[in-house]
């Protein structure tokens, strides 16, 4: 029951049992398609027999008027045949005659041939019948006004040799026609097999890569594939890659969190041991807290994943610019805002949020009077913040997007964020540029594809 269920779930199964019912339902429709093809021929060749007959039998009445004497017709050996006029005359072959059966025909009977089966004493007959007003011919030197008579005219055979004659000539095509659809099936058996085998092949490929991958052979699942399969295989790695991605990114925050903590977590223990030192204490527990703080917003960010709503960009903006003037109500910043209302982005809103609320703060933290936020659309689009601050050198906008400096080490005014930016941007294959801005100050500029 079990390796049933398995092969119904097996895609190799499904294709073999659909391949199965494809051979069997093609082979009984060829076949009968060609029996078919065969039987209506073999039907003609006994009707037309009829009809040959048919019209013989004006010419053996004819000669039974002339003569007087009973027409004389082929044997009963295949084919039957009476005659019968309006007067009661009734002339017929041996068989009927002697069996004394006279066959019936239909009042409505006309000049065209009908055929019919007739039930009689000795079994079924297929008769072809007409009726004709016919003029009785002279003797030979006879004269006078021609009679007319009504003359009916029966050709028949009996159902059971009509169907021996069918068979008769139907059996070398029949022969022939086997031969055929042998060869016919042997073909479509070769094809299906063929197609399972082409089908079968790329699926072996693609479970190999996969177990080449699952034991740490490869990085990624590898190999040459039909387009339909590559397809779903580049996407799957798109998704690995993604995943190694943010496992190595989760890796590498509990690594900075862990270093970054224990610095100010030494000082703060050893401060708690001097009260003159409690403020100290509370200030790296601040700096701590505001640390984990920082982390927690970048372990919200989800990266790439499934389709997101479009982000109207316009409106987050100002959101974020309303909260840095309540912030920053003390020290007031000009802030000014560059972007279309109908520029939108497919990207997870938080990870928006998180991109532009750390450049904004990073901005406002070193700005002396005014920050720059420009939105530029297109493929890729870019967005820009810059401030009139003290900027950046070459050297500390290296190091301010690096993860390898401890936090209380890092170059003044860089800001932990930018490192976040930074990441943030690469998980959505976009880019964090640093230079210096128009006004003096840090200009920071993101690129980042447009999904549709």
């Amino acid at each position: 029951m079990k390796r049933g269920l398995r092969l119904a779930r097996s895609l190799m199964g499904r294709f073999a049992l659909v391949a199965a019912l494809l051979f069997i339902t093609a082979s009984a429709v060829n076949w009968f398609l060609l029996r078919t093809a065969i039987e209506e021929p073999a039907e003609a060749v006994v009707e037309n027999r009829l009809l040959a007959l048919a019209r013989e039998l004006r010419g053996y009445w004819a000669t039974a008027e002339i003569t007087g004497v009973a027409p004389f017709g082929p044997g009963d050996v295949e084919l039957v045949w009476q005659i019968e006029t309006e007067d009661g005359a009734v002339y017929r072959s041996d068989l009927l005659f002697f069996e004394d059966i006279i066959l019936p025909a239909p009042d409505d009977l006309s000049v065209s041939f009908v055929y019919e089966d007739i039930e009689t004493p000795i079994g079924s007959f297929r008769t072809v019948m007409r009726r004709l007003i016919e003029t009785v011919p002279a003797a030979p030197g006879g004269g006078g006004a021609s009679e007319r008579k009504t003359v009916t005219y029966w050709a028949a055979i009996t159902t059971d040799r009509r169907a021996a004659i069918m068979e008769e000539h139907a059996a070398p095509f029949e022969r022939a026609a086997l031969r055929v659809f042998s060869v016919l099936a042997l073909l479509l058996l070769v094809n299906l097999v063929l197609l399972g085998i082409v089908l079968h092949l790329p699926l072996r490929r693609l479970r190999h890569a996969a177990a080449r991958f699952e034991a740490g052979a490869a990085h990624r699942i590898e190999g040459d594939f039909p387009s339909e399969i590559e397809t779903v295989v580049s996407r799957l790695n798109d998704t690995l890659a993604r995943s190694e991605a943010l496992v190595e990114r989760t890796r590498r925050y509990i690594g900075k969190i862990g270093h970054d903590l224990k610095h100010p977590l030494a000082i703060a223990r050893n401060a708690l041991d001097h009260p003159d030192e409690r403020d100290m204490a509370r200030r790296r527990l601040a700096g701590m807290e505001a640390l984990l703080d920082r982390y927690t917003t970048l372990a919200a960010a989800v990266g790439p994943g499934k389709p997101e709503p479009a982000v109207h960009l316009l409106p987050l903006i100002e959101d974020i610019r309303d909260g840095m003037a309540l912030i920053y109500r003390r020290t007031p910043l000009a802030i000014d805002i560059v972007c279309d209302a109908d520029i939108a982005l497919r990207l997870p809103r938080q990870d928006l949020e998180a991109m532009l609320t750390n450049l904004v703060t990073n901005a406002s933290k070193h700005a002396r009077s005014r920050i720059s936020i420009e939105v530029v659309a297109g493929n890729p689009l870019r967005l820009t913040v810059a401030d009139d601050g003290p900027g950046l050198t070459d050297e500390e906008r290296r190091r301010a997007l690096g993860w390898g400096e401890r936090l209380d080490l890092a170059p003044p005014g860089s800001g932990f964020g930018l490192a976040i930016v930074k990441d943030l941007v690469e998980l959505h294959d976009g880019s964090l540029i640093l230079a210096r801005s128009a006004v003096g100050g840090l200009e920071a500029r993101i690129e980042l594809p447009t999904r549709h």
